[in-house]
């Protein structure tokens, strides 16, 4: 866990000292299933939630993108390979 030295940078004092007391007790709910779950951080607003759906969109657009171009150069170098063979 960060040192409150560390933390303090980011979030105020009383801040902090909310956290610390959640993070105890999902620590101590952790282990116990019949504990209702304990939530350290605060829930992101709406906003927050439509910027993240858009992040993910676009990596997963980018990842598809990279599987693609991956894609091409196989078949690029699996072309290449092959000429070369014909040659020797």
């Amino acid at each position: 866990m960060a040192t409150k030295e560390r933390m303090i940078n980011f979030v105020s004092e009383a801040q902090y000292e909310a956290l610390v007391a959640r993070y105890a007790a999902f620590v101590d709910a952790m282990g116990d299933p019949a504990q209702p779950v304990v939530r350290v951080n605060e829930r992101l607003s709406p906003r927050h939630l439509q910027e993240l759906q858009l992040v993910r969109e676009i990596s997963e657009e980018l990842q598809k993108k990279k599987h693609d171009d991956m894609k091409k150069a196989a078949a690029l170098n699996t072309g290449n390979t092959r000429k070369e063979s014909r040659g020797k």
